[in-house]
């Protein structure tokens, strides 16, 4: 949590404009609130935030990617059993929707089945693996696994090695080696992320408000950096992007 404040507050020193994905935390709100007043403007990524004078989010509508995924599973699967549910952590907003929307379809079109309560991945590969191990020994009829989070690499590890529990996967992605888990079925559909299209469209954005905002745009190029590493790396190779210094700004007080 600090260290997302504290990248907030170093970062509006040096851009105009940051994209940031994290926990919609008081604290994260109340930095973004202050470096917003200061002129920078803040981009919600993947996950939105609570009103907090943000400048826009880039990402799906969760809601729909849910009940997409309740779609899914309730045309996938044919057994009984119950569905797990993995999550990051419940401060995601983009994760609390999309389990509100698949259980919200299911609820609606299927139900007969049984969707457990959430466990949490903590976003790590090692979260992930425990949190499937523990739904495989604790639920031997489980039919189905919805992981909307981060660490999904650990969840396809603990599939692969207890092959005799037949456990449809459904995902959000990219994910690490995940074409070769949809190829060898141990993932059976996955939600991806396009992040080099939502790149290009944040980095498009932001100049063309960064433009609107100055009469000297040439002279005073817009800098932007993301707290999300593939995304700043989508935005790096975006060649529109202009990442040549400026001015740092006064240190904003707290």
């Amino acid at each position: 949590m600090a260290a997302v404040v504290d990248s907030l507050y170093r970062l509006a020193e040096q851009v105009d404009a940051t994209g940031v994905v994290a926990l919609d935390h008081p604290l994260i709100r109340h930095a973004i609130a202050h470096v917003s007043r200061q002129g920078v403007r803040v981009y919600a990524l993947f996950s939105d935030f609570s009103p907090c004078g943000y400048a826009g989010y880039f990402g799906l509508d969760n809601q729909k990617a849910g009940r997409s995924a309740g779609w899914i599973a309730s045309h996938l699967l044919h057994q009984p059993g119950p569905a797990g549910v993995l999550l990051g952590d419940h401060r995601f907003i983009c994760q609390e929707n999309c389990e509100s929307g698949f259980r919200s379809y299911l609820r609606e079109q299927d139900s007969a089945r049984r969707v457990l309560e959430p466990l949490k991945t903590h976003e790590s590969i090692a979260g992930g693996y425990q949190a499937t191990r523990q739904l495989l020994e604790q639920h031997a009829d489980l039919a189905l696994i919805y992981a909307l989070c981060g660490g999904i690499e650990g969840v396809v590890q603990a599939l692969r090695e207890q092959p005799q529990h037949e456990v449809a996967l459904i995902c959000h992605g990219p994910v690490n080696d995940g074409d070769l888990a949809l190829v060898d079925g141990i993932i059976t559909v996955m939600l991806r992320h396009q992040i080099d299209d939502m790149a290009r469209q944040l980095a498009q954005t932001v100049l063309q408000r960064h433009a609107e905002r100055s009469d000297h745009f040439l002279r005073s190029p817009c800098r932007l950096r993301s707290l999300c590493g593939k995304m700043y790396e989508a935005l790096r190779r975006h060649p529109l992007l202009l990442l040549t210094g400026r001015q740092p700004r006064q240190r904003a007080r707290r």
